[in-house]
């Protein structure tokens, strides 16, 4: 169910990339931000209960993406029509 997810996430991104309207480009940031870091915290969760110590490496790399999203998506925008 997660590689779906993934996907859908991928189509989000590609489409989004053509926006030029900021509202929808922060839309599209701000749901990303969300799947990574709730996808972060149900690895986290597996984890405690008995996943391998390697899942913390996605779950670095999954809050290293919300966070370049947050920065370059929300917060270090271009546009001055918030």
């Amino acid at each position: 169910m997660l590689g779906a997810s993934e996907i859908s996430m991928a189509a989000l991104s590609l489409l989004g990339a053509t926006l030029h309207e900021f509202k929808a480009l922060r839309a599209v940031a701000l749901t990303i931000i969300v799947f990574h870091i709730s996808t972060a915290a149900v690895e986290i969760y597996a984890y405690a209960g008995g996943l391998s110590s390697a899942i913390w490496l996605n779950v670095a790399a999954r809050v290293f993406v919300a966070a370049l999203f947050a920065y370059f998506g929300l917060f270090n925008s271009r546009h001055t029509n918030k």
